[in-house]
């Protein structure tokens, strides 16, 4: 993001900018009033993000240790997956109601 403009910054609602400087629209899939507190491109590039990202579909499929070379999993790495998944459901669930509402 440091090679954003602060415009652009402001546009995509990145968490380092006082609120009064963000665009005044629906942020991430719709979420409105969130007081960001990192901006997304710093979290999303992560390690920690990044491998949730990565082994997400094995733990889907039921083979996460696969995916760890064999071995368990760290408690850490199925603890994000779990949140992932949390928020993955969060948000189809909003996007359902939604649509059952008829909104769009």
């Amino acid at each position: 993001m440091a090679n954003n403009t602060p415009e652009m910054r402001g546009a995509l609602g990145c968490g380092y900018l006082p609120p009064a400087e963000r665009a005044d629209r629906p942020l991430w899939g719709g979420i409105h009033d969130l007081e960001l507190t990192v901006c997304a491109g710093y979290s999303t590039a992560l390690p920690e993000v990044i491998d949730i990202a990565a082994t997400f579909m094995h733990w889907e499929n039921g083979a996460l240790s696969t995916a760890c070379g064999g071995d368990m999993p760290p408690q850490t790495l199925v603890d994000g997956l779990v949140l992932y998944k949390a928020a993955i459901n969060d948000r189809e669930w909003k996007e359902h109601e939604k649509n059952k509402a008829g909104g769009r």
